[in-house]
């Protein structure tokens, strides 16, 4: 299998049209548990949280800090957010954004607890939102999705409404990633979408010379790439 280059094969949840909104809970399920025990929340999280530190520390805006949370599936990173703020004594107000209904009725379902998430069903390729409205967007495992010409426009439009910073949570593509997730996939997830899906999304993950020539496309000069256990980058861009 060449992993020279990001694949460009379709995943089954990127047809959400062809599935039960059973379906679509399930892998939202198992995604949580991924991301709990394989390093994507507390990538997200850690990035974001330092964001807010920092935009605190500054008094550079009011104390509650508007986040904006795009392909959020589940909504476990703003959970995890509102949280983590919570217990450190920020205020947030994170908008948790997917084009899936059944995913947006997930993330409604489990963010009753969290009055500081809002759920939003919206096409992250027509952000219904004023230029710099948010102070920090983000995107957790969603880019790997599409392909290089639409990462480029949905990041350009995330700049749009951001005033401080776009944080990126994605894939490395790597072999070792590749065989890890396919060996847990098939032995622990009992969603056909998550076994076909779990691989592929790290043959479409991305090389650190890819991220970068992407920034480089947006001319992006204030950005940090850094590598996170389990093969994940955490990609910060400044914007302001």
């Amino acid at each position: 299998m060449d992993f020279s280059v990001r694949s460009r094969e379709k995943e089954i949840i990127d047809f959400p049209q062809n599935m039960t909104p059973q379906e679509v809970e399930a892998v939202l399920d198992e995604l949580r548990l991924v991301n709990r025990w394989l390093g994507g929340q507390r990538a997200g999280l850690g990035a974001a949280a330092r964001w807010i530190q920092h935009l605190q520390g500054g008094h550079r805006i009011p104390r509650r800090v508007h986040v904006l949370d795009v392909g959020c599936g589940g909504a476990d990173i703003p959970q995890q957010l509102a949280a983590w703020s919570r217990s450190h004594g920020f205020e947030v107000c994170v908008t948790a954004l997917d084009n899936n209904l059944d995913a947006c009725r997930v993330a409604y379902r489990d963010c009753l607890d969290f009055s500081e998430v809002f759920i939003l069903q919206a096409d992250v390729h027509h952000l219904p939102f004023p230029d710099k409205c948010f102070d920090l967007s983000i995107c957790s495992a969603f880019l790997h999705h599409f392909h290089q010409t639409e990462i480029v426009s949905i990041l350009r439009d995330l700049a749009r409404v951001s005033r401080s910073a776009v944080i990126i949570n994605d894939l490395h593509r790597h072999r070792l990633a590749y065989l890890g997730i396919r060996l847990l996939t098939s032995l622990l997830s009992r969603s056909p979408a998550v076994r076909h899906d779990g691989p592929l999304s790290v043959r479409k993950g991305f090389r650190r010379s890819e991220l970068e020539g992407i920034l480089r496309l947006l001319k992006m000069e204030r950005y940090s790439i850094q590598w996170r256990w389990a093969f994940r980058w955490v990609v910060n861009i400044g914007l302001d």
